[in-house]
Formats: structure tokens, C-alpha cells, sequence
């Protein structure tokens, strides 16, 4: 039952027809309702049947008065929609038993933390926002319109139930920076982990902080030191911009600068970066730069390869003899000692050689691991010859 029928009386407003009471049930019980049955359309694994019953369902829709997300809600054969549905919507939809589910296991545990509710798809349009951020690599349009387009230029012909969007690298880059977010505001040394996070009720806060965690996780070694002074600078930061100080001029630029389009974007987050390197400068600490450079170079990976013999360093600890140590040069992979995403540094001191299972199975994260593998470790067939 709707919230709007809360003005009734109580008892109504939320409910299920299986909580209403008695007489209420027996009154629906009897209502006739007028209903346009869609013929010819009943094959739910046939594409084209697909596409006209999410189009019959989304031209309905208009008739309504929806905001922007839940009419691209509507666009089930969008790649985007189903990215934003299953990180961020409460429920799901069960595509084997075609039916829907009133929980939703995969949701980010980020909008756990957030002091906004999801009841007209708030969650979604904020995990929209952040994805147009990532796929401009930093300051983007964020209003309705660009939710929309997001979500119409990725529609298929077979893209009801298709979860493939998650793998672009826009969408990993999202997920990962969700789980920084997320670690910074939840982790021990939070005021109150696990629990809702008060100040963070503003979508234009929420996005400016999301803007300077992916900033250090670029760019700097993101470890437990610096989740402190995030969480502690968040708090301090907070805390002048709620009592609105009148000269303190950064956050009256702050405020002034809510809007959704890039240009306000951008001078929130020049103000919101400058404004922490200055406190970490304040309580004398700096961060760790990751070295600019990630990838090795083809002299730096020849360097490494003779030096070390053409030998995996990790096959050598594990006891293996020379021979079934050696890897060949087309399957030869570089790799930083000290990991490049903890600030180890991309020279040849730094390097080494390993084979690609030692390579792929490393200590790090699925995401550090792929994208390592990626810069530094791809195969070197094609410079063999000029060897």
C-alpha cells in the first residue's frame, strides 16, 4: 500500500495485503479492477518479447510523475540500469524463477552507511552520479540528463538480466573506491562501525568526499594511517561546514558550489583536497606517493630479466631447482618487490622476475592483481624479436 494513503488513518500506509485487517482485505477483496492484457509476448527467454514488454512497461511509466531514476529504472535491457540495480537497489529479481525478491545480497555494503533512504531510488542515483565521474575520469555533468543518456546509450537487444556492465573499467573503478569509502567510515577506528554515518546526508557531500577518496587512492598509499586522517579530517571538515563559520571563506565556497554540474564539481573538490593536505601538513604528516611511473619500461624489463637470469624469485624461495625456475622471455612477467600500490617504486631495484602463476596468485587484491598484471605484466612475445 502506498505512503500517500497514510493521511486515512493508520494501518494502511506500507502495508502488504497480507497485514492489513481483516475488513480492509475483505474490501480489496471485492474491488474489480480494469486490467489490458499484452498478448504474443509470453516467451520470456525471446529478445524481442523482452523489448516490447520493457517498452509497453516503460511507456506506462510517463504517465506517472517519476524522477529520472525510476523511469531509467524501467529501461530493463540497459547494461547500466542492471549495474545500478544490483549494487544499489533494495530488491532484486530472481531471472531463473522470473519473479522478484524482496532483498538484495548484492547491494554495496557503502549505502549501509549513508544517512539517505532509497525510497524513490536515491541509492541508484547516486551510484550514477559516481559512475559519469569514472567514466570522465573526474569532473563530469551529474544532473538527470546525463543519468539518462548513461542508461539509454547502453541498451541491448539481449540486455535483460545481463550483468556484464560490471567489468567495464568504469564500473570496477566505482566498486573499488566504494570499498575505500566504505573502509574508511566502517573499519575500528570509526566512531561507531557498522553504523549509519549521520553526516553523510548531502549527496553533494557524499560526492565531494568520493571525489578526494579516489584522488589518494590514485595517486598515494591508501593504508589504515591514512583512513584515520580521513575519517578525523571528515570530522573536523564536517563540523565547520554544519556551524557555517561566516569567515571561513573555503566553506562558504563550499556550500555555495551544491550544484550537479562539473565546474561546481570541481571547485568543491579543489577546496575539499587543499583543505585536507593542509590539516594532514597541521598535525605533521604527509602520505605516501605511489611512484608516477607504473609501468616498467622494455630496457628496465630486459635489465631485470638478465640480472635475475630469467629466473621466478618466488619459484627459487619455494625450493624449486633452476630449471623448472626458468621462465621463458615471451612468458616473462616484471614485478615491483614492494607492491606499487603500497609506494614501492618502478625501477629496476624494485623489480623482478616471476613467472605468471607467481605473478597472478600474489598477495594483493583481485583489483591491484588484474591491474598489475595489466601494466606491468603483459606477456613480451611481441618484443622478442627485437631481442
Amino acid at each position: 500500500m502506498p505512503k500517500s494513503l497514510s493521511d486515512l488513518g493508520s494501518g494502511l500506509a506500507g502495508k502488504h495485503y497480507r497485514d492489513l485487517d481483516v475488513d480492509v482485505r475483505k474490501y480489496v477483496d471485492q474491488l474489480e479492477l480494469q486490467a489490458d492484457r499484452i498478448l504474443n509476448i509470453e516467451d520470456r527467454n525471446s529478445a524481442h518479447n523482452q523489448r516490447v514488454a520493457t517498452e509497453i512497461f516503460w511507456r506506462l511509466q510517463q504517465g506517472e510523475s517519476l524522477n529520472t531514476m525510476e523511469v531509467a529504472h524501467a529501461r530493463l535491457a540497459s547494461r547500466t540500469r542492471n549495474f545500478l540495480v544490483k549494487y544499489a537497489d533494495d530488491a532484486s529479481f530472481d531471472y531463473e524463477c522470473y519473479r522478484p525478491v524482496d532483498r538484495n545480497p548484492h547491494k554495496h555494503p557503502f549505502f549501509a552507511l549513508i544517512n539517505r533512504g532509497n525510497d524513490r531510488m536515491e541509492h541508484l542515483a547516486l551510484l550514477a552520479r559516481m559512475l559519469l565521474i569514472e567514466i570522465e575520469g573526474g569532473y563530469a555533468e551529474l544532473k538527470d540528463t546525463a543519468i539518462q543518456e548513461l542508461v539509454e546509450k547502453n541498451q541491448t537487444d539481449n540486455g535483460i538480466g545481463d550483468e556484464s556492465y560490471e567489468t567495464e573499467t568504469a564500473a570496477r573503478a566505482v566498486i573499488r573506491n566504494l570499498g575505500l569509502f566504505h573502509d574508511v567510515f566502517s573499519s575500528e577506528h570509526s566512531d561507531a562501525p557498522g553504523e549509519r554515518v549521520r553526516e553523510l546526508n548531502r549527496e553533494y557531500v557524499i560526492l565531494s568526499f568520493y571525489l578526494l577518496i579516489r584522488h589518494i587512492g590514485l595517486y598515494y598509499v591508501f593504508d589504515e594511517k591514512v583512513m584515520r586522517f580521513m575519517r578525523r579530517f571528515f570530522d573536523d571538515f564536517h563540523r565547520r561546514w554544519r556551524l557555517g563559520i561566516v569567515d571561513d571563506l573555503d566553506i562558504a565556497r563550499f556550500s555555495e558550489n551544491s550544484q550537479q554540474d562539473s565546474a561546481s564539481l570541481r571547485e568543491r573538490d579543489i577546496i575539499l583536497r587543499h583543505e585536507f593536505f593542509r590539516f594532514l601538513a597541521d598535525h605533521g604528516d604527509s602520505l605516501v606517493a605511489k611512484d608516477g611511473k607504473r609501468r616498467f619500461n622494455e630496457a628496465e624489463r630486459i635489465e631485470i630479466y638478465r640480472r635475475d637470469q630469467g629466473l621466478c624469485q618466488d619459484c627459487l624461495a619455494d625450493g624449486k631447482p633452476e630449471r623448472e625456475a626458468r621462465v621463458s622471455w615471451s612468458d616473462y612477467q616484471a614485478d615491483h618487490i614492494i607492491a606499487w600500490i603500497n609506494g614501492g617504486a618502478t625501477d629496476v631495484e624494485n623489480g623482478q622476475v616471476l613467472c605468471c602463476y607467481h605473478n597472478s596468485s600474489k598477495g594483493a587484491s583481485g583489483d591491484d592483481r588484474a591491474g598489475r598484471q595489466a601494466a606491468d605484466g603483459i606477456r613480451c612475445t611481441a618484443w622478442s624479436a627485437s631481442l
